[in-house]
C-alpha cells in the first residue's frame, strides 16, 4: 500500500514565459508540486520523492520520516530518481538522517541519486558515508529498476520527422565532460546540407543538464539561426525548464506543439 503526501508550491511572481508553440501561445512554468510515495514492507520502507529538494521541502521528508518511525533494523530507502534540484539544505538533511539512522538503529539507504546531488556528495566527499542502492521497482519490496547510481550521456539519435522536420532524440546527462560530445552531435546534424528546415529536439530522455548543456543547445540555436532554419524543444523536463528561468534564457527556445510533424 502507498501512502502519498502532496505539497503545492506556487513559483514566485507571476507565472514566468518559457517560450512559445509554433502557433504563438505562451507556455507557462507551472506550480511545483513536491510529493512523498511510501511503501512499507516487512524490513523497513521505501520513500520516492518527487520534487525540488530544498529549503522549503526538507522539512516535509523529515516530518515524513517522523511519522514513519522505523524499528532498529529496518532499513529505509530515499527514492531521489524523481528530484528535479537539490540544494545544499538536501546534504545538510540527508547528513543528518544518516546520523539519525545510526543512533536509532536503522539503516538509511539512497537510490536514483541525481547528478546534482551526486556532484555535491562527490566533491564534498560526503558520498563515502552513504549506501546506495538501484532504484526500487514500483511495488516491489527489495526489487529494482534499471536505473543505477551513475549514467553517462548518449548522443543524439535523429529521426525522419516529415513535414519539413527532423526528430533529434537527446538522451543522457551531458555536464561539463559530455556536453561537448553533445554539441559536436547537434552541429553536425544541422550544418547537413539535406537537413530540413526545422530541427526538433525531444528531450524526454534527458537526464540532469546543467550549464554546460545548456551552453551547447544555445550554440546548436545560433548554428540553426545563422543557417535560416528552426530549432524547437519537444517535451523538456521540469529541471530543464527551471534552468531555463534560472539563466533567463526560456525565451529562446520555442516549445514545439505535440503532435505537428509528421512520422
Amino acid at each position: 500500500m502507498v501512502t502519498r503526501f502532496a505539497f503545492s508550491t506556487p513559483c514566485s511572481g507571476e507565472p514566468t514565459v518559457m517560450g512559445s508553440d509554433p502557433n504563438g501561445d505562451q507556455a507557462m512554468l507551472p506550480r511545483t508540486i513536491f510529493a512523498l510515495d511510501i511503501v512499507r514492507h516487512s524490513r523497513g520502507a521505501v520513500v520516492s520523492v518527487t520534487g525540488d529538494l530544498d529549503l522549503e521541502t526538507c522539512g516535509h521528508l523529515t516530518e515524513a520520516l517522523d511519522a514513519l518511525a522505523p524499528d532498529g533494523g529496518q532499513t529505509v530507502t530515499l527514492d531521489l530518481a524523481a528530484v528535479t534540484f537539490m540544494g545544499t539544505e538536501a546534504l545538510h538533511l540527508l547528513l543528518g538522517l544518516r546520523d539519525r539512522a545510526r543512533a536509532e538503529g536503522w539503516s538509511l539507504h539512497l537510490s536514483g541519486v541525481p547528478y546534482v546531488g551526486r556532484r555535491v556528495l562527490e566533491l564534498t566527499g560526503t558520498h563515502r558515508l552513504f549506501v546506495f542502492r538501484p532504484v526500487p521497482a514500483p511495488g516491489v519490496p527489495g526489487g529494482t529498476a534499471d536505473r543505477p547510481y551513475g549514467g553517462g550521456a548518449r548522443l543524439p539519435h535523429a529521426d525522419g520527422g516529415g513535414g519539413g522536420s527532423v526528430v533529434v532524440r537527446v538522451s543522457g546527462e551531458p555536464d561539463v565532460e559530455r556536453a561537448p560530445a553533445l554539441g559536436r552531435a547537434l552541429q553536425a546534424r544541422i550544418s547537413r546540407p539535406d537537413c530540413p528546415p526545422e530541427i526538433v529536439l525531444d528531450l524526454a530522455e534527458l537526464g540532469f543538464c546543467d550549464s554546460s548543456g545548456l551552453n551547447a543547445l544555445l550554440r546548436a540555436l545560433a548554428s540553426a539561426e545563422e543557417r535560416g532554419r528552426r530549432l524547437t524543444l519537444r517535451n523538456p523536463s521540469p529541471q530543464f525548464l527551471r534552468l531555463l528561468r534560472l539563466t533567463g534564457t526560456g525565451h529562446l527556445f520555442p516549445l514545439h506543439a505535440a503532435g505537428t510533424e509528421g512520422g
